[in-house]
């Protein structure tokens, strides 16, 4: 039979070191203290059997964290009556002493004792509507709490809660107050840093995709690129071709890449017509992907650029070749708008968790997502009109239901006048001209820098289509 447990000797000199106390009687009853707790102190415990069933660690150490709190309790009360011995029992060896504070628990917050009944019982329904709108704020999780600031405004509540002040209803009435009013000063840009963007798809961008846009390389070795040959990985895929838009089109402001191909001098020939192809059924096989395949605007778009591939691939002529162009990109449009919009979506969903009074910030009368919230939308239409001035337009947009259509950048409302009052615009602009011929140094400086630029970008692109946003610079 082995034994449960073995004991080693531990040193217990604070137990006969007696020359701290000024006081015989109190070393006394030190020393018999030390006597109660010695077989508590001169072993230590190591378990034979640690397993679930019969867990005798755990339960030595249940035994000697009772003992250390009686043990305490009875130190306490030994000093009680002198003042300054703000005695501290001394931990035991593998057993974690528990923290005595000198003060109590905090009582609950109570009314004043002069109030009148009804006055207290007013506190005691304010003080627990206090505590509900508090509560429901700091049940948000530490992230969301943090991006809308709200960790130092529930602070600064609680801090004014817990005064010793507020103890009438109208101090309780004043912290309820106080709390609602810092929650609808929340910034915008606060309210925005909860909400989430498209993310882009996790795919590193082929650089081997350089050759396909200049117009001297070699249509074997296009062909090559295109569909992979020698490595089986082709350039263009539907996982990346998203991407390679974004990057060619937006951020470089250039071609896409079936407009590159078409322009080449033999773009009739095969390779190259087989290049289109494949291309443009990675966009088709992009577009058929769960996370747009059901949106109004992509099928509409596939079925125009799967017509368009049929006639291109049956008659290579100019004008077929625009019309691939014009569908391939109208498709890559349709998707970038879908994937925001399903995100601005996914968006609402995620403020349905949070209180009213802060959900009620984010959503109109009909229960959407107001215009400044819907941060996908809005950013993907200036993207996509930075690469073609008015690509997505005035109309579409407020059929999408935004209404305020100067938030978005290179747009051209439309707008429509009878005949009378565009004599009328003529005359007046007349006499602006003969008041104001001669625009000041800066206004001259500005007009000839824009025009500079504009003739840069047709020079580069040899198109309008394709013109950075910078380039549309609105003229003094």
């Amino acid at each position: 039979m082995f034994p449960l447990f073995s004991a080693n000797y531990v040193d217990n000199y604070w137990i006969k070191d007696r020359t701290f106390f000024s006081d015989m009687k109190l070393g006394l009853e030190n020393a018999a203290l030390g006597m109660e707790l010695s077989g508590l102190h001169n072993w230590q415990i190591k378990p034979f059997n640690t397993t679930n069933f019969y867990d005798t660690n755990s339960l030595f150490t249940q035994f000697f964290t009772m003992a250390a709190q009686n043990a305490q309790i009875m130190t306490q009360n030994m000093f009680c009556g002198l003042p300054g011995m703000n005695f501290q029992f001394p931990t035991l060896p593998g057993v974690a002493t528990p923290e005595v504070s000198g003060t109590k628990e905090k009582p609950e917050k109570e009314a004043k004792e002069d109030l009148t009944d009804e006055q207290k019982e007013q506190f005691d329904s304010l003080k627990e509507e206090f505590n509900n709108l508090y509560d429901s704020y700091n049940e948000l999780d530490d992230a969301t709490k943090k991006a809308l600031g709200l960790d130092g405004i529930l602070k600064t509540a609680k801090r004014a809660y817990d005064s010793k002040n507020n103890n009438k209803p109208e101090s309780m009435q004043k912290c309820i107050n106080d709390l609602k009013t810092a929650i609808d000063e929340i910034s915008n840009k606060n309210l925005v840093k909860i909400l989430d963007k498209v993310k882009p798809d996790a795919i590193e961008r082929d650089t081997r995709v350089e050759p396909l846009y200049n117009k001297d390389t070699d249509k074997e070795l296009i062909k090559g690129l295109v569909y992979g040959d020698g490595t089986g990985v082709p350039v263009i895929t539907k996982d990346n071709i998203i991407l390679e838009l974004d990057t060619t089109m937006g951020t470089r402001g250039g071609k896409s890449i079936v407009r590159v191909l078409t322009e080449h001098e033999d773009a009739d020939d095969k390779e190259l017509v087989e290049s289109v192809t494949f291309i443009s059924n990675a966009l088709l096989d992009r577009a058929s992907k769960e996370d747009v395949k059901d949106a109004k605007g992509v099928i509409k778009a596939k079925g125009e650029l799967a017509a368009a591939l049929e006639k291109y691939k049956d008659e290579v002529d100019a004008e077929n070749k625009k019309a691939i162009v014009d569908a391939f990109e109208n498709l890559y449009k349709e998707i970038k708008l879908e994937l925001a919009r399903k995100q601005d979506e996914t968006n609402l969903e995620k403020i349905e968790d949070l209180p009213d009074e802060l959900k009620a910030k984010y959503v109109d009368e009909n229960g959407n997502l107001k215009e400044e919230f819907r941060i996908n939308e809005k950013e993907t239409i200036n993207f996509l009109n930075g690469i073609k001035k008015d690509w997505v337009q005035a109309s579409e947009i407020k059929t999408s239901g935004f209404s305020n259509i100067t938030t978005f950048a290179n747009i051209t409302e439309p707008e429509k006048a009878d005949e009378g009052e565009q004599e009328d615009d003529k005359e007046a602009d007349k006499g602006k001209e003969a008041t104001d011929s001669k625009p000041n140094f800066f206004t001259r400086t500005w007009n000839k820098v824009c025009e500079f630029f504009s003739t840069l970008g047709n020079m580069e692109t040899n198109t309008d289509v394709c013109d950075p946003s910078f380039f549309h610079i609105k003229r003094q």
